[in-house]
């Protein structure tokens, strides 16, 4: 039998694994035995026709705890500034340092009236509530320290909410006017000035903003979902919007103020379920719900905004879930990866990889998935909880220009999206909480084929395998005779440095041909594989 190479082709665990292209073989020239589709494609990145390593992150400074949220903006001077926060503080990043910036108001005041559920921040930086109001001293007592335990002062008796500024289970920023905002669902919206700001503060409650569980901005307007307010009470499924490039004013919807702020409030499809995220664009917004997706269009005037839910299926698994490349938005949905241009919605992970997720993916934590593009490769990563794992440990990686998927170990506390040097990168927190992007040293990356019939007579053995790569591989065969059998590999052995050939021998029916590679290389692009006939079935 005469050598046949093998162009490796992209990642597509979902579909048969006997779905062979390469009989009768697609391409002549240097790969005789065409392309072949491949079952695994690990710690890899497609790009151009082959795979490239996956550079693991490399994270410092770290958080004092597990990040639930966090941004990365420009500020009116053109520098990069980045936020975080944990469950009970929010942070900046300073000098390679994350420097806290939690609200120090409302502080505590002597002499002053207290009432049943105010809170204040105490001299320790945490949530004091009243649990009887009354009047406070003329100076500060000493807080408790303990969650739970109360404090006197005066006639107003404190109980310590929470050790730090917020109880919170997620955050979401969103930067809009050299101010970024945060909200955690359970507090009000915050917002810190940042090129001149020390702590985030409430926004102006003359007019008070809903509570909210995300933001995001749609031209000049900062936009509140899944809210909570006075007037509208707990609207899941609603949205609010500011004042006209003004954060700090939310007169109440259908006023005259609101009017002459063009400021409102909309009540979207409820069987759509909650809003999940809030996408910015300059011309139009998008609200994802869990299952359905609204456009809003700015026209002005007392309406301020016209929606469109041209998505009645296809939402957003969780608030961070999508990244958006140019006027493109791919996304995590109940029912699979997808992308959105704003108008349609477009499958991209059927019949590629949606089936292979929803078996791996632990489906108790969907709704913490995080997405992140890479602007400069192409590609978008979705990180998510495996069923067998802990935390963000399984990242799948997209090319968008070319439908192309692999899968790489990673386990992270938190994915967002980040600036680089000269485009947009995914950034992320490490399970140690360290900030970092990825830039690291490649760990092993591992490739399988799909079966191949190298004998369609028959049986045959192979001899000898030459993986297509400039890096260090070693060479694994898997065989079966059967479709119902379990393919068995050979160990793993080492491509001679001479010759770049590994001599393995397995014999049966259907070949499977595994490489691995140890650190660093540029491309692989396939394999050459030396088989000898072994007999009709």
């Amino acid at each position: 039998m005469q050598p046949l190479s093998y162009l490796f082709g992209t990642w597509k665990p979902d579909p048969p694994h006997l779905l062979n292209p390469a009989f009768p073989a697609s391409t002549k020239e240097f790969f005789s035995g065409g392309e072949i589709s491949l079952l695994t494609a690990q710690n890899v990145i497609w790009t151009s026709r082959g795979y490239r390593p996956f550079l693991p992150l490399v994270g410092s400074p770290a958080l004092p705890s597990q990040c639930l949220g966090g941004a990365v903006a420009y500020d009116r001077n053109g520098n990069i500034q980045r936020y975080a926060g944990t469950a009970t503080d929010l942070y900046q990043l300073v000098n390679g340092a994350w420097v806290k910036r939690s609200r120090t108001t409302p502080a505590w005041v002597a002499s002053t009236k207290a009432t049943s559920g105010q809170f204040v921040i105490d001299s320790n930086g945490n949530l004091q509530t009243v649990t009887t109001g009354g009047t406070t001293g003329t100076s500060a007592p000493t807080w408790s320290t303990t969650v739970g335990g109360t404090t006197t002062d005066n006639t107003v008796t404190w109980s310590l909410t929470h050790l730090g500024a917020y109880d919170a289970t997620q955050w979401s920023f969103q930067n809009m006017g050299g101010c970024m905002a945060a909200t955690n669902g359970s507090d009000p919206i915050q917002s810190i000035d940042m090129t001149t700001g020390t702590a985030f503060a409430d926004l102006d409650d003359t007019d008070p903003a809903p509570i909210a569980g995300v933001l995001g901005m749609i031209r000049d307007f900062l936009v509140a979902g899944n809210i909570q307010s006075a007037l509208l009470g707990s609207v899941p499924y609603g949205i609010q919007w500011s004042a006209l490039a003004n954060i700090n004013q939310w007169p109440t919807p259908d006023t005259q103020n609101a009017y002459a702020a063009q400021a409102g409030a909309q009540t979207l499809y409820s069987e759509y379920g909650p809003v999940q995220a809030i996408s910015d664009n300059e011309s139009f917004g998008l609200i994802f719900q869990h299952s359905g997706i609204s456009r809003a269009e700015y026209v002005g005037g007392n309406t301020v905004f016209q929606f469109y839910t041209y998505e009645k299926k296809r939402g957003a698994l969780g608030p961070w879930c999508v990244a958006r490349v140019g006027n493109k938005y791919f996304y995590a949905s109940p029912d699979g990866f997808m992308m959105t241009d704003g108008s349609t919605t477009t499958p991209i992970g059927y019949p590629l990889v949606d089936k292979w997720f929803f078996a791996n993916a632990n489906l108790n934590t969907l709704n913490t998935i995080c997405a992140a593009a890479d602007t400069r490769q192409k590609i978008v990563f979705f990180a998510f909880q495996s069923s067998s794992g802990s935390g963000l440990d399984t990242i799948l990686v997209y090319n968008y220009e070319e439908q192309a998927w692999s899968v790489c170990d990673q386990t992270l506390d938190f994915l967002l999206q980040d600036i680089g040097e000269s485009a947009w990168v995914p950034g992320g927190f490490s399970t140690s909480h360290a900030y970092g992007q990825f830039t690291g040293t490649p760990g092993t990356a591992t490739l399988i084929s799909q079966d191949l019939q190298l004998n369609p007579a028959g049986r045959a053995v192979t001899t000898m395998v030459r993986p297509l790569t400039d890096g260090s591989p070693s060479v694994a065969v898997g065989t079966r005779n059967r479709l119902t059998d379990p393919s068995t590999f050979t160990s793993y052995y080492p491509a001679n440095e001479r010759s770049g050939v590994a001599g393995v021998r397995a014999e049966g029916v259907y070949h499977r041909i595994a490489v691995e590679l140890n650190g660093a290389f540029n491309d692989c692009v396939g394999a050459t594989v030396f088989a000898e006939e072994a007999g009709i079935l």
